[in-house]
């Protein structure tokens, strides 16, 4: 008997895509201000962006967990490439931590964090050796699933991670370099809650926004006022949200559409680059889980020594 799906695809394409979503948008949007549009402009700027990549090799006491990432700096003159360097090194920082005597929620916390302050750290390498944007794949605040309760033992963690976004973001105030947020895929309604709408904003905006146009800048929250953000469709089907801190006297948008523009695909290249070298290949996690397993073989997991499945 196959399962039935046909509730999950009522669900899935449920507010936000139809015609009466986009109608009723349309009614509404003037009560948010002004949609700015972006111009396509020739690129002569420094961009800089980081990224990271993690994965695990499962032990029956613990968890291993390798970790890369690394910072890029692209320079374009007349929008061409002229120069491009990386942070620390083109191969990346790589690390390894071992996580016992927690659950599996709080080690993925943990690993979390340590991935996203693996991350702002190399930003802040970028930002150090001069950029004029400096990219971070994601949200400028970490979800709420990654905060730990205060007085748990990964909360340290946290207050790392957090003074590694204070450090990048005093480096790019004395460097006057701009940080912004690369947002794929956004889940938040935020946008559409102001206006009384029930739907994702970027599944909304697919449809509402024309090319180049970006949503009015808001707060992130109530509580985190200091922290910006818009939607812009970079591409014919491209949304981003993009963040930025309150501090900034203009706004990321047009540096960032100009930088979209360079090769056509409607995404920053500092950041494509990032992405393709901090992840961790095949062949380097299989050789460092052969190299674990055949040395500690009392170690493995039970269910992967079995005969049989079930």
């Amino acid at each position: 008997m196959m399962f039935d799906i046909r509730e999950a695809v009522v669900e899935i394409s449920g507010p936000g895509r139809g015609r009466e979503s986009l109608a009723e948008f349309g009614k509404k949007r003037g009560s948010l201000g002004d949609f700015p549009r972006m111009k396509r402009t020739i690129c002569n700027i420094t961009a800089g962006a980081s990224d990271s990549g993690f994965a695990e090799i499962g032990l029956r006491n613990c968890s291993v967990f390798l970790l890369k990432s690394l910072g890029v700096t692209f320079s374009y003159r007349d929008g061409k490439l002229s120069g491009h360097s990386y942070f620390p090194s083109k191969g990346g920082k790589r690390e390894i931590a071992i996580v016992k005597d927690l659950d599996e929620a709080e080690s993925r916390i943990l690993m979390e964090l340590k991935r996203l302050r693996s991350e702002w750290d190399s930003l802040a390498g970028a930002i150090e050796a001069g950029c004029d944007i400096a990219l971070f794949d994601g949200s400028l605040v970490p979800l709420p699933s990654a905060v730990p309760k205060k007085g748990s033992g990964i909360y340290r963690e946290f207050e790392k991670l957090s003074e590694a976004i204070g450090r990048a973001r005093a480096m790019a105030s004395k460097k006057g370099t701009v940080l912004a947020g690369m947002v794929k895929d956004s889940r938040s309604s935020r946008l559409c809650g102001i206006i009384g709408m029930e739907c994702n904003d970027s599944v909304l905006m697919e449809g509402a926004l024309a090319e180049g146009e970006a949503t009015p800048p808001l707060p992130y929250s109530e509580e985190r006022k200091d922290v910006l953000f818009s939607y812009m469709k970079t591409g014919r089907d491209l949304v981003f949200r993009i963040e930025w801190f309150s501090d900034y006297l203009e706004s990321p948008l047009q540096t960032v559409y100009s930088l979209c523009g360079v090769t056509g695909y409607g995404y920053p290249p500092p950041l494509v680059e990032a992405d393709l070298r901090a992840s961790i290949r095949k062949s380097e996690f299989e050789a460092a889980e052969k190299s674990i397993k055949s040395r500690f073989p009392g170690l493995v997991r039970m269910r992967e020594r079995r005969p049989f499945r079930r």
